[in-house]
């Protein structure tokens, strides 16, 4: 038996932006696909934003959903896990269609940044789902 949420992978860059929201939501969370935060460089939008509002620290998670048909690069890292940084999120999540570059795993490192495709972010999360 598979631990997937979706019985289906997403067939675009906006229907992966709406399950992972629509997983978060299920599993309690308050979230919101595309929206905008502001750091200290100013406003950027998100995929998900997700809050778990059930801790006694409200745990805030970003997602960035890269449905693309190569790998993602380290930049993407780069830039992500500065944004976590200032917006203070307690972690951040890069959901990747087809992986990463092995320059972008190294730069994830000793981060609070996780690198998954879809179907690792859904065996994640299933138990809390």
């Amino acid at each position: 038996m598979s631990n997937r949420i979706f019985d289906h992978e997403p067939e675009d860059w906006h229907q992966l932006e709406d399950m992972v929201n629509t997983a978060f939501l299920e599993m309690g969370y308050e979230s919101h696909q595309n929206h905008s935060v502001g750091t200290v460089r100013g406003d950027v939008k998100i995929d998900v934003f997700a809050t778990d509002l059930r801790t006694p620290i409200p745990t805030v998670v970003l997602c960035e959903c890269k449905y693309w048909n190569k790998p993602v690069d380290q930049s993407v890292i780069y830039a992500f896990r500065s944004i976590c940084s200032d917006v203070g999120a307690h972690y951040g999540i890069v959901i990747s269609k087809v992986g990463f570059q092995s320059g972008a795993k190294e730069t994830r490192e000793a981060t609070n940044v996780h690198l998954m495709d879809f179907r690792q972010f859904q065996e994640n999360f299933f138990a809390q789902w």
